[in-house]
């Protein structure tokens, strides 16, 4: 049996960090295709899935804009806009360095604001929110990074929940209208 120098090895193991990165993105790049030709089908909730894969492999600013355009045909605005904003964020970073991710970056911006108009505002307030706390809105669960924060909601009635192992569960409920901005404290 050979044994290998240490100088050996550590080329080998920087050797195997492109390959993978590679590979990742060899198969984001397969995920993000199958999406686009199920997104072309107009099938797209399966599409959402396969750019979502895709993103999972390797971070594209073009990708998140798909898993956007998917979640605003499915009419779940209130999850496409930060998609879109994200997406225009991320653009906008490379196109610093690489021109192309430009177009990008504007179709996420005239998307977006095409939109934007026809989803309500939220914010929370928990003073002194307790490690551990899970909010809720319409059964959808909130970050703790989200407190304090306006994110997008469907306009109409919401029902907001908030549990927490050290104190009783609490339920509010509000209306936001599309183009507006509601503040709840809890």
């Amino acid at each position: 049996m050979r044994v290998l120098t240490l100088p050996l090895l550590a080329a080998l193991a920087l050797a195997a960090v492109p390959a993978s990165a590679q590979d990742n993105t060899a198969f984001a790049q397969q995920r993000f295709t199958r999406g686009a030709g199920l997104y072309e089908q107009r099938s797209f909730a399966p599409a959402l899935d396969e750019f979502r894969a895709s993103l999972a492999l390797y971070g594209s600013p073009n990708t998140r804009l798909y898993v956007a355009r998917c979640l605003r045909e499915l009419g779940r605005l209130d999850e496409a806009v930060p998609e879109f904003e994200r997406a225009m964020r991320e653009a906008g970073d490379r196109a610093g360095t690489d021109p192309r991710y430009a177009a990008t970056r504007d179709a996420a911006q005239t998307e977006m604001l095409a939109i934007a108009e026809r989803v309500g505002r939220l914010t929370l307030t928990i003073p002194d929110a307790p490690a551990g706390v899970v909010v809720r809105v319409n059964d959808r669960e909130i970050p703790r990074e989200a407190l304090g924060v306006a994110f997008p909601v469907m306009p109409g009635a919401l029902r907001i929940v908030v549990e927490s192992v050290e104190h009783e569960t609490e339920t509010r409920t509000t209306e936001v209208a599309a183009g507006r901005e509601v503040t709840v404290g809890v």
